[in-house]
């Protein structure tokens, strides 16, 4: 191989090195809207289910809270309207198309195209879906560095990306705050049972 094959062949290289990253960061963007989707459907039905249970006992909420059928009508046009809400936000649509998409990359990067093909095949893939979140990127990152102790190489000089000292704090805010989202969401709906005690 002559030296300017080399150099044809390594510029390939990294250009797939580009493209699996893009493919890497889609699988995490559809993992989080798949985790969106199902935290709010699991949300929306467990309350449907305190408002059910809530209804049950009536007659003995009435008796301690003023205008209780009132509050409970309201709290059900509530979980009408949040439902609506999640439904425009289409988690689960939009997992689909992050997968449509890095599918489509996994088969870009399975076969055997010339450098030329390789960036407009890309290019038109990319088109024809949502971008990531740079969030997505920075978590991919930090899984790959930190979680997994297999961190990315930089294209321009094959030293390891790591995540700065931010993206570690951002990274344990974002999925903290989450989690801590759906932990108050789950205890909404019990402190009205400590009134029938």
């Amino acid at each position: 191989m002559t030296d300017k094959e080399a150099a044809a062949q390594n510029e390939l290289e990294a250009y797939k090195d580009k493209i699996w990253v893009t493919y890497k960061t889609r699988i995490l963007a559809e993992q989080r809207y798949r985790v969106y989707g199902t935290a709010t459907h699991v949300l929306n039905t467990y309350f449907s289910l305190h408002l059910i249970l809530y209804s049950i006992f009536a007659d003995r909420f009435e008796a301690l809270v003023q205008y209780f059928d009132k509050i409970l009508l309201c709290l059900s046009v509530v979980i009408f309207a949040s439902s609506l809400a999640v439904y425009a936000f289409r988690f689960f649509e939009k997992a689909n198309e992050f997968r449509s998409c890095y599918l489509a990359l996994q088969e870009l990067l399975d076969e055997h195209v010339g450098y030329d093909e390789l960036i407009s095949r890309y290019h038109q893939i990319l088109k024809h879906y949502p971008n990531h979140a740079e969030s997505d990127y920075d978590d991919l990152i930090f899984e790959s560095s930190v979680l997994r102790n297999n961190p990315i190489k930089s294209k321009s000089n094959g030293k390891d990306i790591r995540p700065t000292w931010k993206k570690y704090a951002m990274y344990w805010l974002r999925k903290g705050t989450f989690y801590l989202i759906v932990a108050a969401g789950a205890l909404i709906p019990l402190p009205p049972y400590l009134l029938l005690f």
